[in-house]
């Protein structure tokens, strides 16, 4: 049961309040899951339990998000390598293009 109370602006408190009752269901999990942890003769930490399938769960989701973080890190190191060849084609042609002595 959810109950609750407040006041209104003027700071007057509604002593009775209101309530609603409600159940949470747990998140199902998928019918095969369950069935490899209720097998008999298996512990909860067996790698086909659910401490198995949670801990398989873990490591796959921190595999994604090591990719996440790694792959702007590879977009900008290739993005500093273009840049730094372009700042060397630009010194090339700046050098090539200074004001040579003329010859009278």
């Amino acid at each position: 049961m959810f109950r609750v109370q407040a006041a209104n602006s003027d700071g007057v408190w509604n002593e009775a309040g209101a309530s609603r009752t409600f159940v949470l269901q747990p998140p199902r999990l998928p019918d095969v899951v369950v069935r490899r942890a209720v097998r008999p003769g298996r512990g909860e930490r067996s790698p086909s339990g659910l401490y198995g399938f949670r801990i398989r769960r873990l490591h796959a989701r921190r595999r994604e998000l090591e990719s996440l973080v790694e792959q702007p890190h590879v977009d900008l190191q290739r993005a500093k390598e273009v840049a730094e060849r372009a700042n060397e084609v630009k010194g090339e042609f700046l050098a090539h293009m200074s004001p040579r002595s003329e010859h009278r």
